[in-house]
């Protein structure tokens, strides 16, 4: 039941937006398409934080926000990688909801 193909719709839209933003950056009529699965989680909230594991780290399940929400995830786990408290409260983001 996975679908991973290519809507020829959204290719074009960014394939278009690409191309406007930045127009020497290839040879857009040239590129190849794909499509990935995005992991979401079944509330559509991500996990973020610590794991069971000491030594990982999640931050996953952002599903269609991946590229939206990466940036602020990247800097709660950064801060979680230093050892430093993030600048959020993170209750509600770990995967011990789902226990």
């Amino acid at each position: 039941g996975w679908d991973d193909r290519a809507s020829p719709a959204r290719v074009e839209s960014l394939r278009r937006n690409a191309q406007a933003l930045f127009p020497e950056a290839g040879d857009y009529a040239a590129a190849a398409t794909w499509a990935g699965l995005r992991p979401k989680t079944p509330d559509s909230v991500p996990i973020i934080g610590r794991s069971p594991f000491s030594n990982l780290l999640l931050d996953t399940g952002h599903g269609t926000l991946g590229w939206t929400m990466a940036t602020g995830s990247a800097r709660i786990v950064a801060a979680l990688a230093a050892g430093r408290e993030p600048e959020i409260d993170l209750h509600g983001l770990g995967l011990d909801r789902f226990d």
